[in-house]
């Protein structure tokens, strides 16, 4: 969208409205799921939105009820490097194994890479 006053707003304090309007209303805020920071983080990652990215931690750490996102949001940035690797190592061997990706990328545990790849 060309104007960013079509758009809804997402300043500072606006997860911690939603919060507390949530917690009057329904007299707790007990969301055990948030897609849209649990996977679309990792979309974020992938596409190297880094200026999405850090509204995500932005927003999460804007209010205490999101506190449990708060470690995930932290791996989407670190998956953000994480992808980097991944490409630098595929473009060096373009005819590489997802299998031989975790080794190329001088990692020990390959699952996050094996997440990402797929």
């Amino acid at each position: 969208m060309a104007s960013s006053s079509k758009r809804p707003s997402l300043q500072p304090g606006t997860s911690r409205h939603f919060a507390t309007s949530s917690m009057v209303r329904y007299g707790s805020f007990d969301i055990a799921t948030i897609p849209a920071l649990q996977q679309g983080g990792t979309t974020l990652a992938l596409v190297g939105d880094d200026e999405g990215l850090d509204r995500m931690r932005e927003i999460v750490n804007s209010a205490p009820e999101l506190e449990p996102w708060r470690a995930e949001v932290e791996r989407h940035l670190s998956d953000r490097v994480l992808f980097d690797t991944i490409l630098a190592v595929v473009i060096e061997n373009p005819n590489c194994l997802q299998t031989d990706v975790k080794t190329l990328a001088g990692m020990a545990d390959g699952r996050r890479i094996a997440t990402l790849i797929s």
